[in-house]
């Protein structure tokens, strides 16, 4: 699962990762492509597109399996369920405490569900009149290449936040875990120092991220979208399951035992109680969570190649319906639970919140952890290609020392802030702020208008669709950063 609020895996800036023999595609089907480091000569429709793929990197493609509508929608619903999910609660408890309030944080949650699918779908029909099997060469097609360094650092600069992310996660839960273990193994007190926050998070980074970042093939990583989803499934139900038992009410059996005190909504006394420009908080949190808009070129060609195009688009909105009805029932669950049972005393990462005797959870902690642990390097990997693409600019194609060269450096650059930061909250809130109104609004409406005036095509419903999309973003972008800048000083 876990995406804080990065969920989420962000983007797919380059399909030259997935090329490689054996490798398992975004949707888990088998591919038969294989990795040349060199210009791959395309017919001449698509040539000049993909020629920036990766900064030189090229595919040469042979017969792969054809992805189903089933899997990919798994693989964009896993896609949006990242840690971002985990912190809904959070963003909502930062606008309200009351119980007319989380009705108005469901609507909200809701209706930015929907209004993400609409815009996700926007981009794969952008990457459907474009043949661009990545969000960056969409871009490059639709509004410029001029400008094609924008989605690419958007991208980049989200897929490091969220490896620190990750890395801070799995610091925690993994340490929770193993002191929880010592605890009921008296004999090897002696090991409680070695597994504090600090010692395991290196450990952690030198003898498990490491090798799994410097391999090639990511193959046998391909199921950790459907352990990624049943994880996910089960932290919402459990959640809904604590929030009506009553165990964390005063009173119950977990109540006193809580890291952080449950404290139970209330009624509002007056509209500011009920919704406030805090909401915008909540906002950045929702684009956070459904930042993975960069995916829906490579998943629409791959699952339509081949395929006539109204038949694609129609297949994939399918998929896209499916994944973001999916996400969008375990984000608001997660998010209903969390305030509803803890109230606005409820902790940015939400499994936090529950007692370390309760059993329930921490099988969730260990769902999550074995999803993150396994997303990562994924994750990384969007990462290395963005950095990589800039460097080959300069010194050419990098051969596999300095790709293992840079990814080890790339890896200390993630993991040194997760040693230091507990929490980055605000910095992720702020982050997606911009670039989530980037993604997920202002992007899949500049590429629709690029493309409508290449092709002269006039049609004052979507343009006016696309205005309205452009400018909600920039305002959500502007607010969103003007609130969360002040939330920390």
């Amino acid at each position: 699962m876990p995406n804080s609020s990065m969920s989420s895996e962000v983007g797919c800036p380059s399909l030259a990762w997935m090329a490689r023999p054996g490798f398992r595609s975004f949707t888990g089907q088998k591919s038969s492509e294989v990795v040349r480091w060199r210009q791959l000569q395309v017919p001449q429709a698509t040539q000049a597109d993909n020629s920036e793929l990766a900064g030189g990197t090229a595919l040469a493609t042979e017969t792969p399996k054809k992805a189903t509508v089933m899997s990919t929608g798994v693989a964009l619903a896993k896609g949006m369920l990242g840690s971002g999910a985990l912190s809904l609660s959070a963003g909502a408890a930062a606008f309200t405490h009351t119980s007319q309030g989380l009705g108005v944080a469901t609507l909200i949650i809701l209706g930015m569900t929907m209004l993400s699918g609409y815009t996700f779908q926007m981009v794969a029909e952008s990457s459907a009149d474009t043949g661009a099997g990545d969000f960056g060469n969409t871009w490059a097609q639709s509004v410029g290449k001029s400008t094609a360094w924008l989605p690419r650092m958007a991208v980049g600069i989200m897929s490091f936040t969220t490896c620190t992310v990750y890395a801070m996660i799995l610091a925690d839960l993994t340490s929770s875990i193993l002191q929880t273990c010592l605890a009921a193994l008296p004999a090897l007190g002696a090991l409680k120092p070695f597994v504090a926050r600090t010692p395991t998070l290196i450990g952690l980074t030198v003898f498990v991220l490491l090798p799994l970042c410097l391999a090639e093939d990511f193959s046998s990583l391909a199921f950790t979208s459907t352990l990624g989803l049943a994880a996910c499934a089960y932290l919402a139900l459990f959640s809904i399951w604590r929030a009506v038992d009553g165990s964390y009410l005063p009173g119950g059996k977990f109540f006193r035992l809580a890291p952080y005190t449950p404290c139970p909504l209330c009624g509002a006394r007056e509209l500011n109680d009920i919704v406030n420009p805090r909401a915008l908080i909540f906002l950045s949190s929702i684009s956070t969570a459904y930042m993975n808009h960069g995916m829906a070129p490579a998943t629409f060609q791959e699952l339509n190649r081949g395929v006539e195009r109204s038949e694609g688009l129609r297949r994939y909105a399918l998929a896209v319906l499916g994944a973001f009805g999916l996400a969008g029932f375990v984000c608001t669950a997660l998010m209903i639970a969390g305030l509803y049972t803890f109230g606005d005393n409820v902790n940015g990462l939400l499994l936090s919140n529950y007692a370390g005797t309760d059993l329930a959870a921490a099988l969730g902690k260990m769902g999550v952890l074995l999803s993150v642990l396994f997303g990562f390097p994924l994750n990384f990997l969007l990462l290395r290609t963005e950095v990589a693409a800039i460097v080959s600019k300069t010194r050419g194609q990098l051969d596999q020392n300095e790709r293992r060269l840079l990814s080890s450096g790339l890896l200390l650059a993630t993991a040194l802030p997760a040693l230091v930061l507990k929490d980055i909250g605000v910095v992720q809130a702020t982050l997606g702020a911009i670039f989530g109104s980037y993604l997920v609004f202002i992007a899949p409406a500049a590429m629709s208008r690029g493309l409508r005036k290449q092709k002269r095509l006039r049609n004052r419903g979507r343009s006016v669709v696309e205005v309205l999309l452009a400018a909600c973003g920039v305002t959500l972008g502007l607010l969103g950063l003007v609130i969360n800048l002040r939330r920390s000083l």
